[in-house]
């Protein structure tokens, strides 16, 4: 056999192999992006997700593709995501869509937090998305992206801090991102109460990793009303927290 046939046995049987250990991936195919991270995924022949396995209806397959081919994160035209997969979103007149415009399924929202925690120049690569939920009966429930964040260094006076830099986390970075676009006053009484944020860890270039709130993000999240959390574990699931009730005295 060709060197081309035998890489696409090779990709067949890897894709197989982790149909065994994960099996929903079979009959659910958008769940792998949780699983394997996008960028090793884009670099296997398209043919081996269906020979190692996986079952694609039209729609999924179609799907599927769209994430394939798709560029994720703020430098990226965050429409393209949605066009690839056949459907069509409004766009500003320099062609791009901001945050608040853009929704986005969850394994697409996966794929962009992920997308964010690669900037991350700090040891954890953690990437935060905080979304508002629609579940219309109109098609796949989709959301309404208010802010995004990662992982990152701000540098500081070392004189007056004792240090020359603090880590800003994803879920800070976020909220100040979403406040930034839509005003404190619009997102702490009415947009936060309704989000949910999703936070993504990277396990190396490949996987993803467990990344409920740290100590300090968790009062942080409380004390705006974000109360819904999602986030990756290292079993390749997304977990859901609940870590209500909302106390606005935990920002003092």
């Amino acid at each position: 056999p060709s060197n081309h046939a035998k890489v696409l046995d090779l990709q067949s049987k890897a894709i197989a192999a982790l149909i065994k250990v994960m099996p929903r991936i079979q009959n659910h195919p958008a769940d792998i992006f949780n699983v394997v991270q996008l960028p090793v995924l884009q670099n296997l022949q398209f043919a081996c997700f269906a020979r190692g396995g996986i079952q694609f209806g039209s729609f999924d397959e179609r799907i599927f593709q769209g994430y394939l081919s798709s560029k994720f994160g703020a430098d990226s035209k965050s429409c393209d995501v949605e066009e690839k997969a056949g459907r069509k979103r409004k766009r500003s007149e320099d062609g791009s869509c901001s945050p608040s415009e853009v929704k986005l399924d969850m394994a697409a929202l996966v794929l962009e937090a992920a997308e964010l925690a690669r900037k991350a120049a700090v040891r954890a690569q953690h990437g935060a998305i905080i979304y508002i939920p629609d579940d219309s009966k109109d098609g796949p429930p989709t959301a309404r992206v208010l802010g995004r964040g990662y992982n990152h260094d701000c540098l500081v006076d070392r004189v007056k801090y004792g240090k020359n830099k603090f880590v800003i986390h994803s879920e800070n970075h976020a909220i100040v991102d979403a406040i930034r676009r839509h005003g404190e006053e619009e997102c702490t009484s009415e947009l936060f109460p309704q989000a949910t944020i999703l936070i993504v860890e990277l396990h190396s270039d490949y996987a993803y990793d467990q990344c409920h709130p740290c100590p300090k993000c968790h009062p942080l999240l409380r004390g705006v009303g974000i109360t819904s959390v999602v986030h990756t574990t290292a079993n390749g699931s997304l977990e859901p927290l609940d870590i209500s009730p909302a106390n606005a005295e935990l920002l003092d």
